[in-house]
């Protein structure tokens, strides 16, 4: 069995910029297509809700990243780019980051549901995590790069 990561997680600084931007490009082309970039960068300076950093505590570098925003007046969460580092993945670091999210969500009143719009090829992990597929749009992130919409009801 792999020990669980020494991991900190902590709300995003505008120091973490190049660590989260560096991330995102250790996912290109397999789960971003290389125009999403300038859309993930231009999030990171204009943040819609709370986005959180993962650190590797032993060598404090950036592993993971991911934020959430609300809507429908309160009752409707979106978690936004959520990423972990190419290298890193499968190690845990993700349902981690989920975890810390969903924990921040439960201390929210009025949340009904939690959603989420990803690739094909992520689209498992969340469902692993209860998340149900809604809908699947073929290549809208790009070439192979299907969107999938999924959503977990809170109770």
């Amino acid at each position: 069995m792999v020990p669980p990561p020494d991991i900190d997680i902590h709300p995003y600084t505008q120091d973490d910029y190049l660590g989260c931007v560096a991330i995102f490009d250790s996912n290109v082309p397999e789960f971003f297509a290389p125009s999403e970039r300038e859309g993930f960068a231009h999030f990171l300076s204009s943040l819609p809700g709370p986005f959180w950093v993962v650190r590797d505590r032993p060598a404090g570098t950036i592993v993971g990243c991911g934020g959430l925003s609300i809507a429908d007046g309160g009752t409707t969460a979106w978690l936004r780019w959520g990423m972990v580092l190419a290298g890193r993945q499968r190690q845990g670091i993700g349902r981690r980051l989920i975890d810390a999210r969903l924990q921040w969500l439960d201390a929210q009143p009025g949340i009904k549901s939690v959603r989420v719009a990803t690739t094909a090829q992520v689209s498992g992990f969340f469902q692993h995590m209860g998340f149900e597929r809604t809908t699947t749009a073929k290549d809208k992130y790009g070439p192979g790069l299907d969107r999938c919409d999924l959503e977990r009801r809170i109770v």
